[in-house]
């Protein structure tokens, strides 16, 4: 197998650990670099589907979450508890027991004992005030928080309706891009097929006057771009271009044949079939005496 080839599956290996592990951008990024370099490949296409789509459910589950957070934050706001008299609730006071009369000391004698104060009488004389006490603040402190209960029950907060909650016609995510991206993978490879044909047979590529009859020869019809005539969002155009360099009497020179693909945020990037991009800055240049639009 090729060093290439080994180079391009290693990248693959990591870019499906990326996957697995939730690193979203950097599988986006890693499939669009390997696309750059071979634009059929289909694991590589796959897996940028798969991400893209996480991509789009993360950013709808975040705002959903930013969504409830900021509707609990305000539901948990209420009225602010005042204190004052209790309602109609009248605390009884308990009139004090008056002292009783001095009971006159007998006579003395030698074996008389005053009078003791039974011991259970004593403890019944103080718990009671207090079992009274504890009673009124219960019954106090229940009133006041009956009144706050129902103050915080009919509060008008914000509440989050059934209809707010039902996400049944939340839209799909829109991968319609990468099924145009798949397209362009197919009519790129079927032209390029073509082209490589050509040569062999003729010992030199097309020119870009002979191009078009060549296709529509070769695949009976001339693949047009799925956005063909339209811009991306910098303002540059999609559809297919071929361009050749280089082409003389021997046969010598090379071709570069280009689409643009898009990604999820409408954004276009140049990917091609032939040689590389990096010693040709005008290879989608059309005003170019060597550069034409296929299908235009």
């Amino acid at each position: 197998m090729p060093d290439g080839e080994i180079s391009i599956m290693e990248a693959l290996n990591q870019i499906q650990s990326w996957l697995n592990g939730g690193n979203i951008e950097k599988v986006i990024q890693g499939c669009q670099e390997i696309l750059e370099i071979e634009p059929g490949n289909n694991r590589a296409l796959s897996m940028l589907k798969q991400a893209e789509t996480l991509r789009h459910e993360k950013e709808i589950a975040d705002a959903d979450a930013k969504k409830e957070a900021e509707e609990a934050a305000a539901s948990t706001t209420a009225t602010p508890i005042t204190t004052g008299p209790i309602g109609n609730i009248e605390v009884e006071k308990k009139e004090p027991t008056p002292k009783p009369e001095p009971t006159p000391e007998p006579e003395p004698y030698s074996s008389y004992r005053p009078p003791q104060a039974s011991k259970k009488k004593m403890f019944l004389a103080m718990v009671i005030p207090a079992i009274t006490v504890v009673l009124i603040g219960g019954l106090i402190v229940t009133a006041l928080n009956n009144e706050n209960r129902d103050e915080i029950l009919d509060h008008d907060g914000p509440t989050i309706s059934d209809e707010e909650n039902d996400h049944s016609d939340r839209p799909e995510p829109d991968l319609s891009y990468l099924e145009e991206n798949e397209q362009r993978v197919t009519d790129l490879t079927e032209m390029a097929n073509a082209i490589d044909e050509f040569w062999h047979d003729n010992g030199h590529y097309p020119s870009i006057i002979e191009i078009e009859e060549l296709i529509e020869d070769e695949l009976d019809s001339i693949p047009v771009d799925p956005r063909h005539g339209e811009e991306d969002a910098s303002g540059d155009p999609y559809g297919y271009t071929y361009a050749v360099y280089n082409v003389t009497s021997e046969g010598a020179g090379t071709y570069i044949l280009s689409a643009l693909f898009q990604d999820s945020k409408g954004e276009a990037h140049p990917w091609a079939q032939g040689a590389s991009t990096k010693h040709y800055d005008d290879y989608r240049k059309v005003k170019s005496i060597n550069v034409t639009y296929i299908g235009d």
